[in-house]
């Protein structure tokens, strides 16, 4: 779709709604009409609004090819020349434009038509689009906002509906897109770069929370890891992990994970100790579902030490031992003092002198 004014034929008539260019087919909105009705839209007191349809009712008539009286018209002109009219995003006023639409449909020489009926016309009429050079700026900027559009839809996989995303998010865009900006360039650039900074937001909403070292002490371990969404949406990631070196393997290198709207989840990663101790850094990759990689935070360095548990083990089996040695030892050498006591005590009566028993006088 191109504007009246950037649009021109080889001779001075007016535009059709719907020409070609070369061998394509365009939609020409006349820039007259488009001005007009946006200024009826943006009217704020009855005046105002009565001088806007006054103006919108003239540049109709002209872009029509007929008379503001309309004596003898036939909808939507005398010449039955469609005029197509757009509006900017920004001046939009949904509660003005039933009232607007019912106005047009008053007049005598022009009506409302629906859109299909104007694109199911052969157009006849030949145009050049006259060439309007952007600053390299602008360029810039609009190829950085396309770009993120890609990053946006690429992220969007994430959900079970990518269009509750990118549907708002190429909606924001096409109004950043519009011509209206262009003489409006320091609002454009504050928008560009509002609209940028959304954008990096959203793609930063599903992450993995950044943990501190860990110490593993056995030979199998879980990694806790937690993972965050801020999107308003649930969203399934996959995790992704990659360990340096063999001191650590990974029995389950791919952990899918579901997390619901503006909420943290923790995952599991089963981990086994390799053939040394030493350090271990855990590479996180963070997936959606289709592949597409979301974010790399920084490895998770783990520290192993598993003959720790098996020295463990064998210190505790031997305390065991001893404890329980020393137990039974204890009771053996008790019960041989009990035995050996009645013993010693029936050796001590024997060796005793007997006494003889005390003679009576004889008187």
């Amino acid at each position: 779709m191109v504007a009246s004014d950037s649009a021109a034929d080889d001779v001075s008539t007016p535009l059709d709604a719907i020409a070609l260019s070369g061998t394509d087919t365009v939609l020409v909105s006349d820039h007259g009409v488009s001005r007009a009705l946006q200024d009826a839209l943006a009217a704020t007191d009855e005046t105002a609004r009565g001088q806007a349809t006054a103006r919108l009712a003239g540049s109709l008539a002209l872009a029509a090819g007929v008379g503001a009286s309309g004596s003898g018209a036939s909808a939507p002109g005398a010449s039955g020349r469609p005029v197509l009219a757009v509006l900017d995003r920004d001046s939009m006023n949904l509660t003005s434009i039933d009232p607007l639409l019912a106005t047009l449909d008053s007049f005598s020489f022009a009506t409302t038509a629906p859109l299909d009926g104007l694109l199911e016309t052969t157009p006849t009429q030949a145009v050049t689009v006259v060439d309007a050079p952007q600053s390299p700026e602008r360029l810039n900027e609009i190829r950085e906002l396309l770009a993120g559009e890609q990053r946006i839809d690429a992220f969007s996989s994430v959900l079970e509906d990518p269009a509750v995303l990118t549907g708002q998010h190429r909606a924001n865009l096409l109004t950043l897109l519009s011509n209206s900006w262009v003489a409006n360039t320091g609002g454009w650039n504050v928008a560009v770069q509002s609209f940028g900074e959304a954008t990096a937001t959203t793609l930063d909403s599903v992450s993995v929370v950044e943990g501190s070292s860990i110490n593993m002490v056995a030979n199998q371990a879980n990694l806790p890891v937690t993972i965050s969404n801020e999107l308003p949406y649930p969203v399934t990631v996959i995790l992704h992990v990659t360990p340096s070196n063999g001191r650590l393997v990974v029995e389950k290198s791919d952990v899918e994970v579901t997390i619901e709207a503006s909420s943290r989840k923790g995952a599991q990663i089963p981990l086994v100790a390799g053939v040394a101790n030493g350090s271990v850094l855990l590479n996180l990759q963070l997936l959606s579902p289709t592949g597409v990689l979301l974010s790399t935070p920084a490895p998770v360095e783990v520290n192993v030490s598993a003959d720790w548990e098996t020295l463990g083990t064998v210190i505790l089996a031997v305390l065991i031992v001893v404890v329980f040695g020393f137990g039974i030892l204890r009771n053996i050498l008790r019960r041989r003092r009990q035995r050996n006591e009645p013993v010693a005590d029936g050796a001590a009566g024997a060796d005793a002198p007997v006494e003889s028993p005390t003679e009576k006088p004889v008187g």
